[in-house]
């Protein structure tokens, strides 16, 4: 497991944000990685757990993978009733419904996607199970079943690229906002 998530934020800024010189960007990284480690830890029940990030000219790549149960099994365990398929129980995740019995918010991954896409105008991809979902600059979401193509993921990958902002974006313009994509 994460283990601390203070220690892991703490060598994350360390190695990424400084090594790539990016500590005005501080608050939104740090945002999203919290987000991110605390939803593993506390829905994944995943024993294996990894975080690579690269950048590549003015883009930074993060990727974080977990081993663990997906996001549409834990609706399920959390005995969310009445959707068909694993696209609406991963759909849910984007509207910011919790499956924390206290029913507080649900907005990790809303806000992540709000942040990278939105505020970084990047591209964002979740692999969990058999589904999936993506955002690409200038696109339309797109939520996919992977049976379709004989794939499956036992656990769940997110991965963000974006081009680095020349000056810092104010995440709270981007926080709490579940996604519309009724439209897409």
């Amino acid at each position: 497991m994460f283990g601390d998530n203070y220690k892991i934020l703490n060598i994350l800024e360390k190695i990424i944000l400084e090594k790539y010189s990016l500590k005005e960007h501080k608050n939104s990284f740090m945002f999203v990685f919290d987000e991110l480690m605390c939803n593993i830890k506390e829905h994944s029940k995943s024993k294996f757990n990894c975080i690579q990030a690269q950048m590549y000219g003015d883009k930074l790549a993060i990727c974080l993978v977990d081993t663990g149960i997906t996001i549409p099994k834990n609706y399920v365990e959390q005995g969310l009733r009445g959707y068909e398929t694993n696209i609406e129980l991963l759909q849910l995740v984007f509207k910011g419904i919790s499956t924390k019995p206290e029913k507080e918010r649900g907005t990790g991954i809303p806000n992540t996607y709000n942040i990278i896409c939105n505020g970084f105008i990047g591209a964002f991809l979740v692999i969990s199970g058999d589904v999936g979902f993506l955002k690409l600059p200038g696109e339309d979401i797109q939520f996919f079943d992977l049976n379709e193509l004989g794939i499956r993921f036992d656990g769940t990958i997110i991965n963000m690229l974006f081009e680095i902002p020349r000056k810092p974006i104010e995440i709270y313009d981007y926080i709490n906002k579940p996604l519309d994509f009724s439209k897409s």
